[in-house]
């Protein structure tokens, strides 16, 4: 635990809890660490970042998203650093599973269509103007790490890679708008049967929304169609290809990102999804 960002969320809670406030750490990484807040009366999440412009941006897309209305933490209070803290409300639930029923995934649909709606334009992250050149830089980019780790073979590795280059036709006329970025399920919670919000937006990017449909299905399929109904979209052929390719650049960024961090088990599953997408 880096000591630094510890005094620094401790510095950011005590304002908005006292200062009989505690941390409890949530979750930790390179340059930043997640707490739960708490005070009387007072349970809060607070973040510090040595990575302080991404945190700023965590801050505006939340402080857009919540004039328009989506169900995100309230922000309650920003330090720019660095270290760069955010104090913010905690919401209630547990992560979404199709086992909840479609009510749920619905919700998460209409919500989306709410930050899906926020401005967002390229450049794209890897500074392309075009969506199906970034899918396929993105691609091959990841592939050539998998390759590099010997997560995957180099032929299943340049497989995965034209897959997604393959799809240039489906992607070129996808619509850009500001994507969650990371919408895994534990970043959805649920607190009896209805949406309680979507919460860790420091990765919001222009992108195509899809992709975010992907990234909260990606070990559970069965969701897609109530969130694709909740977004107004058509479950139709055309898109379950669309959602297939980016499930599988999703697992080639994720093997390799985890088994850099040492979680081998969970990256070698990934590695296997992936295979499974190449019916290797």
């Amino acid at each position: 635990m880096n000591p630094r960002l510890r005094a620094a969320a401790e510095r950011g809670l005590r304002p908005v809890a006292g200062e009989r406030a505690g941390l409890q750490q949530l979750a930790t990484g390179r340059g930043r660490a997640v707490f739960a807040g708490t005070g009387p009366g007072v349970e809060v999440v607070v973040k510090a970042y040595e990575d302080a412009p991404a945190l700023a941006h965590e801050v505006g897309v939340l402080g857009l998203a919540r004039d328009r209305g989506a169900p995100v933490p309230e922000v309650l209070a920003f330090e720019p650093g660095p270290p760069a803290v955010v104090v913010m409300t905690r919401l209630p639930g547990r992560p979404l599973t199709s086992a909840m029923g479609d009510g749920p995934a619905v919700e998460v649909g209409a919500a989306l269509r709410v930050v899906h709606g926020l401005p967002a334009a390229p450049p794209y992250s890897g500074g392309q103007h075009r969506w199906d050149e970034f899918v396929a830089w993105s691609a091959q980019r990841e592939a050539a790490a998998c390759a590099r780790l010997e997560i995957l073979s180099s032929t299943q590795a340049a497989a995965a890679a034209d897959l997604l280059g393959e799809a240039r036709d489906l992607l070129a006329g996808r619509p850009t708008v500001l994507i969650h970025g990371d919408l895994q399920a534990d970043h959805v919670l649920v607190e009896d049967g209805r949406l309680s919000g979507l919460i860790d937006f420091v990765d919001a990017q222009p992108g195509d929304g899809l992709l975010d449909v992907a990234v909260l299905t990606l070990w559970d399929e069965a969701l897609a169609g109530p969130v694709l109904h909740g977004l107004g979209l058509a479950a139709d052929g055309a898109t379950a290809e669309l959602l297939d390719r980016y499930r599988v650049l999703r697992h080639l960024a994720a093997a390799a990102w985890l088994l850099e961090r040492g979680y081998a088990a969970e990256s070698a599953r990934h590695a296997d999804a992936v295979r499974a997408g190449l019916g290797a």
